[in-house]
């Protein structure tokens, strides 16, 4: 045979790929000359012929794959009769790259098993095709999810050991592949489980320093890839890092649906090897993985080592296995053929049902029936069921897909297996799960999945079984200035059995005496004063919480709490001071700043974490520009430091800079209050209530330490997890009662502020009460009790009494117990006649509890202005005269 003229060719794209990440491995045209010799490559006898395909090969009716560069198809030697792959390609300088790479790595006497084995090169009028071995295990994924109910490190590392024997070898041969991804890993045979590296596109003799990749999907690439600088053969070793990790976990380290957040992962090498992950993982697989991901090449490992490392060769059988859920690794191969499938033009041709055996194609004029052939897609469903214990479900989905796929369904990561009490069917585009008399343990997240050659879809489905609550946990009490009363407080249940709780009830006990009696059922919040205590006594207090279903076994006791005759000591002579000092350490040392969450006059509020433990906290940063604002700032560390009540964020550490105070505070995750109903609205009675007996309880804790909270406002009360609590967390303006006290300084939000403090005049513990009541009306209306367009106009309406207008339409469906404690007990100029923190925890309006549509009978029958018109005449001194009531 003649040899073929010799031929520059250069990089031409058409508009399908099959390389998943969307990219050319060819060195810009202007770099050219840095590459091997290979830019001029001379094709001959010796390296690819000039012949007919159809000649040497019978093509098969089956595809083994398509993409932007070329197809893959089945056929058969007509000469030995022997099944192979012809990769069709444009002809281009990759793709002579590419033969000269495969028949060099497939010549000698002892080919690596691992590599895809080259056996012959065509080249036509129109195309390149590579004919290699073929491998009927299809990818390495694909046979996973097929062959295998779960994977474990043991077969992992089988596959991992293969892959790095491949890259061995090449390597010998100054070989770098560049583009070792999932989908570049085949299977020899169903049942000859041997991987092959294949797809060699993207190889290039080392050295080499041309590489240009496009950072859009960037999963398996190493850093020098994406961001431009020399690979090497460790370059490889990265994806195999990757690979593994995807392995393992299930989970694709650098996957992003922004591409710009994947290329900041990969800049960073800033992967997850939480315990979320990787729970039942070896450390010498997460030791194995961390040696491949290093962001510098040189730090890696090479594919000779990787080989020698412990987990490689002492992962064995004789050693206990876990089993590793394909739950998430089955999301991720959907995920990945979805991508696939948008890069390339997928054209199936199927022949007529009556053939037995694969058919020869011939040339393109041979005959065949198109049908339109489709992924899998699942069409609407439901996402979220909730029902209750005992009752009986059905996930019911609609899916399309030809050929017809196969359904898989999962339980929390592992496959439903069927039962008396669950079933499973599939007929004509739907699928069912039923399961009835439901019990807790069927709760979680419902897995479909379907399959079939073209592709994959998913669908999650949460069931929710409502049950009976987990009981209330933390239970503590703390002994009140009263000496025979105790503020039992709790934290809601974890599980509230997918169900508000509607109440708790209250149980005690003398430590000496072996039964309980009960205090208080149905108390609608999450604490409770206890009084008429005997002296001398230690007491022990559980709880139990109530949901629609039933009512929770009850909380672990809480610890005792004597009953002591003593009067409490003033500041000074409390035995509750602790050993907490103003620390001058470096903050930052520490602490790592996250992102600023609050802002005052004078204070600048950040959410932290403790370096050595990762823990949540608030780091509140005062500012101080001299030694009168540094002693207001420590007046305020010494207040803190000795309180301690569920209700109140408690102080956990404190710095001083040159210019700061630093407080760091138990952090709270909910928000304050004010961003809370500004963006979601006011709320009902009953939870309004519930906040106000939990700002009560820390006010009540306060005033029997003679403290003076002062700045009692929305955005100084944050709310705890589920919005189920809320707790006081600032004390800038705080002072001691026994001192005279008096604001010499207003603070920036004075919405809430008594008229006394707005005067400076002396004030008294029912200071603090006043600013309850506006906050209480700020939770129940959305609006601001007190507003006007200047600050001075603002003063007045506070010390005349008059009501923002636009509050006046909600006034009208509260209850009369409501309005009664705000307007009769808290917002009243004088002083001495408002109610004290004690009091307002007895009111009859936090006692019952009340819903958010309770109206009193009185009011029910009247219409909207005469319901105006009735608190207007109640509270003639509460609303604008020249307001309009509607």
């Amino acid at each position: 045979m003649s040899p073929v003229t010799k031929k520059r060719f250069l990089l031409e794209t058409d508009t399908a790929s099959d390389d998943v990440d969307g990219r050319s491995l060819m060195p810009p045209v202007d770099d050219l000359s840095r590459t091997s010799s290979a830019v001029v490559l001379e094709t001959n006898d010796s390296f690819i012929r000039q012949d007919s395909v159809h000649s040497n090969y019978e093509l098969l009716s089956g595809e083994l794959g398509r993409g932007r560069f070329g197809i893959v198809r089945s056929c058969v030697s007509k000469v030995t009769g022997s099944a192979a792959a012809a990769k069709y390609l444009k002809e281009s300088h990759d793709v002579l790259q590419e033969v000269k790479i495969l028949r060099n790595l497939s010549s000698g006497p002892s080919p690596s098993p691992h590599v895809i084995l080259f056996i012959d090169a065509l080249i036509t009028d129109e195309n390149i095709v590579i004919i290699t071995e073929v491998a009927d295990g299809g990818q390495l994924i694909d046979y996973i999810l097929r062959m295998y109910n779960s994977l474990n490190e043991l077969l992992i590392v089988e596959y991992v050991k293969q892959l790095l024997s491949a890259l061995d070898y090449i390597h010998e041969r100054q070989i770098v592949h560049l583009d070792v991804k999932p989908e570049n890993l085949l299977i020899a045979s169903e049942v000859a489980p041997i991987l092959k590296l294949t797809d060699f596109g993207s190889a290039q003799e080392v050295p080499y320093a041309g590489l240009s990749v496009r950072p859009d999907l960037i999963e398996f690439s190493s850093p020098e890839v994406v961001f431009d600088d020399n690979v090497t053969k460790c370059t490889d070793l990265w994806s195999t890092g990757v690979i593994t990790y995807l392995l393992l976990s299930g989970v694709s380290p650098f996957f992003h649906e922004y591409p710009s957040v994947s290329s900041q992962r990969l800049s960073r090498a800033q992967y997850d090897l939480s315990l979320q992950l990787f729970h039942s993982t070896s450390p010498q697989a997460i030791d194995f993985i961390s040696a491949l991901l290093k962001k510098q090449p040189a730090e890696r490992l090479t594919a000779a080592s990787a080989l020698e490392h412990q987990w490689i060769k002492s992962c064995t059988s004789d050693k206990q296995i876990t089993d590793i859920s394909l739950s998430r690794l089955t999301v991720f191969q959907a995920r990945r053929k979805l991508q696939v499938q948008s890069k390339a033009v997928k054209t199936t041709v199927i022949f007529n049902p009556s053939q037995t055996r694969p058919q020869s194609i011939g040339n393109e004029s041979d005959t065949a029936d198109t049908i339109a052939e489709s992924a899998p897609l699942f069409e609407g469903g439901t996402e979220e069921i909730q029902a209750p214990v005992g009752a009986s479900v059905t996930i019911e989905w609609d899916y399309t897909g030809l050929p017809a796929p196969s359904v898989q369904w999962e339980h929390n990561e592992r496959a439903v297996v069927p039962s008396r009490r669950v079933q499973m069917s599939t007929i004509q585009g739907v699928t069912r799960l039923s399961i009835v008399e439901l019990v807790k343990a069927d709760e979680g997240t419902y897995t479909c999945c379907i399959l079939n050659s073209l592709g994959s879809d998913i669908r999650n489905c949460a069931l929710i079984v409502i049950d009976k609550p987990a009981p209330p946990s933390s239970v503590s009490g703390v002994l009140l200035g009263s000496s025979t009363s105790v503020l039992v407080s709790w934290l809601p249940p974890i599980n509230d059995g997918h169900s508000p709780i509607l109440h708790y009830s209250l149980d005690t006990r003398l430590v000496d005496d072996t039964d309980w009696s009960l205090v208080q059922e149905r108390i609608d919040g999450a604490a409770y004063v206890v009084d008429d205590l005997l002296p001398g006594k230690s007491y022990l207090f559980r709880v139990s919480s109530t949901n629609v279903i039933g009512t929770s076994q009850f909380s672990k006791p809480s610890s005792p709490i004597l009953i002591t005759n003593d009067d409490y000591s003033p500041p000074g002579s409390s035995p509750l001071v602790t050993d907490l000092q103003v620390r001058s350490s470096d903050f930052n040392l520490e602490y790592e700043i996250i992102n600023e969450i609050g802002r005052g006059s004078f204070s600048v509020v950040y959410e932290c974490t403790e370096l050595t433990t990762d823990r949540p906290f608030a780091a509140k940063f005062i500012k101080c520009s001299n030694d009168d604002q540094f002693s207001v700032a420590l007046r305020e560390f010494e207040m803190i430091k000795n309180v301690t009540h569920p209700r109140i964020a408690s102080l956990e550490d404190a710095f001083r800079s040159e210019n700061h105070v630093i407080l760091v505070l138990q952090y709270v995750p909910g928000g304050d209050l004010f961003n809370y109903i500004t963006s979601s609205g006011p709320i009902d009675e009953r939870q309004s209530a519930r906040y106000i007996r939990h700002i009560l309880e820390g006010l009540e804790y306060l005033h029997n330490r003679n403290i003076l909270l002062i700045n009692i406002a929305p955005e100084n009360l944050v709310l705890g997890v589920g919005l189920q609590e809320v707790k006081i967390i600032d004390f800038s303006h705080s002072k001691y009662l026994h001192s005279n006290p008096q604001l010499e300084i207003l603070p920036q939000q004075i919405n809430y502020l008594s008229p006394e403090a707005l005067q400076c005049s002396p004030l008294a513990l029912s200071t603090d009460l006043w600013s309850v009541g506006a906050v209480a009306l700020f939770m129940l209306s959305g609006q601001c009790p007190f507003v006007s367009d200047t600050r001075d106009q603002l003063i007045n309406n506070i010390h005349t009494l008059n009501i923002n207008y636009k509050i006046n339409p909600i006034i009208q469906r509260l209850s009369l117990d409501c309005t009664n404690m705000i307007f009769d007990g808290l917002l009243l100029t004088n002083e001495s006649k408002r109610l004290s923190s004690h009091q307002c925890q007895r009111h009859r309006w936090l006692q019952a509890g009340v819903s958010s549509t309770a109206l009193v009978p009185q009011l029910q029958s009247m219409n909207t202005m005469e319901q105006v018109q009735y608190f207007m005449d109640k509270y003639p001194t509460h609303f604008h005269s020249n307001s309009d009531p509607i």
